[in-house]
């Protein structure tokens, strides 16, 4: 197995402000692409599940956004955590 070496720049500690979307600025989110789209975030969500929709960036940010604003508003449909396998 070969390897490479590499030089890496120091880089300074530096803090970085955080701040957290609300669920209303998510639904504007989503608003703009159920405008662009003409169906609403939800019916997007069930054909993206069943492959109806291709992926592309914009459908998987489509996704994702809708997919926090539901974690957002407590209707989350997934597990943050990997369920474990059995076997």
């Amino acid at each position: 197995m070969s390897t490479i070496r590499a030089r890496v720049p120091m880089w300074e500690e530096q803090e970085i402000p955080i701040r957290q979307v609300t669920p209303e600025e998510l639904r504007e989110e989503l608003i703009f692409f159920e405008k662009k789209y003409g169906f609403s975030s939800e019916e997007f969500y069930e054909k993206f599940k069943r492959g109806e929709i291709p992926d592309t960036a914009e459908t998987v940010d489509w996704c994702f956004m809708y997919r926090f604003y539901l974690h957002a508003i407590g209707q989350g449909d997934y597990e943050i955590t990997p369920k474990p396998t059995q076997g």
